[in-house]
């Protein structure tokens, strides 16, 4: 046998002995709530050993009392109590984390903010990590901690706080000691002398004026349980305002998302919120399945399955299932089941089933209830009450319009607006606060006492009456009508009046019969206004009569005219034209 193989040989047999030697070592361990390291330490004086891991909290207090034990029954009694387990090899103790109890190799930067004049800490300042989307505030004493995945050497930390500079620093991560990082407030200036604030730096002419000791501490840390990964101790995202870009957003709901508790800083090309997610921005599409919560603008498309929330402008199409509500502008289309409110201007279609409100409308509002705006330069289209305080285009509502300021027409059941500019109102009840008002007591040449009602802008309102004629024997005549009139100024006291009625009539012994006939009106004359409150109205009237000939109240109202200049009687509906009179007092 050479040589070479008598030395592998001896070699072999001293390993073994040696391992064995080292399985067979006894060791006397009394500690109580100690750091595992004291242990670890004391194993390996007694029995020549060296402990191996990675990423594991030697710090972790123990307790053990044994004596005379062989090495392994002992590793037996201290790794379940550090969540570890053991593999002997030579004179290695190697631990690695048992199964299901994971150690997350991630390193913990710690350190505090300073104030760099005052040396006091900075509390409530955010540090975050755009590069890995995170964030931490500091505490009271200015302190804070970060967890990052190992595996880099330099990391760009953001410091943001109010009153200071926003400051970017590199940081090195190999290193063992806390950060210390000092801000410098902008500088206060007299009112009258004030000029410009400027950006400002870190002073970097010396590293130490920024970090002291400058590099992380760097120590494993065990990995939380999910409810532990959702807490935030009172992040102030205030601090921040720069804002960050990414392609694809997916969220469940805050802060189970791609971009982590850097959402409310990221603008979003598309955005996939499962329940909801918030965002600084959206530049494409984002949908929600219940909400959508943007703290910026939204340009393309928003949809959320009950609630649309946007802090600034929408340009695009917002479809929200029960409400969306912006504190800006909208410009394009805006639709929801029950609500829609847009603070500033709304330029484009709102649509809700139930009520709407924008500042400014230039565009078509439509609702099945209520709609309600500052201004508008459009249309106003409501189930039930549109309201508005400068209307420049058209109201329809199924039973009330108003408006402040009217420069349209208003078209309801009742319609009211406090001035007048220029425009109309059509409805059962018509009220324009600075505009023409009077009540009329009128007389004509068919023997018809008349009591009106006149309301409206003067150069265009609208008249309703009822009338009372009895000049047929056992015959009383009622009239009720309605229709438009102007009234144009030719002095401070004189009017030139112009009206267009239509009436019909019915025999108050037989109101409930009634056979066809109107009653046309068309009054060419002038009024008299010598007292504020009082004042004659008088003219020539255009009268057509058209009727049922073979109603015999028709033909008894048709001889009250006496003979006409035209006349056409037809064997369903005839026709009468004559000229009369009209006199009135006017009353307010």
């Amino acid at each position: 046998m050479s040589v070479s193989r008598y030395l592998i040989l001896l070699s072999l047999l001293f390993e073994v002995w040696h391992l064995t030697g080292q399985q067979t070592c006894r060791v006397d361990l009394r500690y109580y709530q100690v750091p595992a390291k004291v242990v670890f330490d004391a194993i390996q004086k007694q029995c020549d050993v060296i402990f191996s891991y990675g990423a594991f909290d030697d710090q972790t207090k123990v307790s053990i009392q044994v004596e005379n034990s062989l090495i392994g029954p002992a590793l037996d009694l201290l790794t379940p109590q550090i969540g570890m387990k053991y593999v002997l090899k030579d004179k290695y103790i190697i631990l690695k984390p048992e199964d299901g109890n994971k150690i997350d190799a991630r390193i913990l930067l710690s350190g505090v903010i300073l104030d760099s004049t005052t040396q006091k800490p900075v509390k409530s300042a955010t540090i975050y990590i755009k590069s890995l989307k995170t964030l931490v505030n500091t505490n009271s004493h200015g302190e804070f901690k970060l967890n990052v995945k190992p595996g880099r050497k330099w990391l760009t930390l953001n410091i943001a706080k109010e009153s200071y500079p926003d400051t970017t620093i590199v940081i090195a991560i190999d290193k063992s000691t806390p950060l210390n990082i000092y801000l410098k407030k902008y500088s206060r200036v007299p009112i009258n002398e004030m000029y410009p604030i400027e950006r400002q730096s870190p002073d970097l002419s010396s590293l130490d004026s920024l970090i002291t000791d400058s590099f992380p501490s760097i120590g494993p840390i065990r990995k939380k349980g999910f409810w532990e990964t959702l807490e935030i101790d009172k992040p102030d995202f205030s601090n921040i305002s720069e804002k960050l870009l990414t392609k694809v957003s997916i969220s469940l709901i805050p802060p189970i998302s791609t971009n982590k508790m850097l959402a409310y800083h990221t603008i979003n090309n598309l955005s996939l919120n499962l329940i909801g997610g918030n965002s600084a921005g959206v530049d494409g599409v984002e949908l929600g399945g219940i909400y959508n919560y943007t703290k910026g603008n939204v340009n393309g498309l928003q949809v959320g399955g009950v609630v649309n929330r946007v802090s600034n402008n929408v340009t695009g199409l917002q479809v929200g299932g029960i409400l969306n509500s912006n504190s800006g502008n909208m410009k394009g289309i805006q639709v929801a089941g029950i609500v829609n409110y847009t603070a500033d201007t709304m330029q484009g279609l709102q649509l809700s089933g139930f009520h709407q409100q924008a500042g400014t409308l230039i565009g078509l509002q439509a609702a099945g209830f209520y709609n309600e705006v500052k201004s508008i330069s459009g249309g106003q289209l409501s189930g039930f009450y549109n309201q508005s305080q400068h209307l420049k285009g058209l109201q329809i509502s199924g039973f009330v319009n108003y408006t402040d300021t009217l420069e349209g027409v208003q078209l309801g059941i009742i319609n009211i607006s406090k001035y007048g500019k220029a425009g109309l109102g059509f409805g059962l009840f018509n009220y324009i606060g600075n505009g023409y008002h009077k009540v009329e007591l009128a007389y004509n040449a068919e023997q018809t006492l008349q009591l009106g009602i006149r309301s409206g802008w003067p150069a265009l309102y609208l008249h309703y009456f009822l009338g009372w004629n009895q000049s047929v024997k056992d015959s009383t005549f009622i009239q009720g009508g309605f229709g438009l009139a102007s009234s144009l100024p030719l002095s401070n006291h004189f009017t030139f009046e112009v009206d267009a009625t239509m009436r019909s009539n019915r025999v108050f012994q037989h109101f409930q019969d009634w056979q066809f006939n109107f009653h046309n009106q068309l009054f060419l004359g002038f009024a008299w206004q010598p007292f504020r409150k009082l004042g004659l109205r008088t003219g020539a009237v255009l009268n057509h009569f058209w009727y049922d000939p073979n109603d015999r109240a028709n033909l008894s109202y048709n001889e009250i005219s006496g003979k006409g200049f035209y006349e056409n009687t037809d064997a369903d509906f005839s026709h009468k034209l004559w000229w009369g009179w009209q006199v009135s007092l006017l009353f307010f």
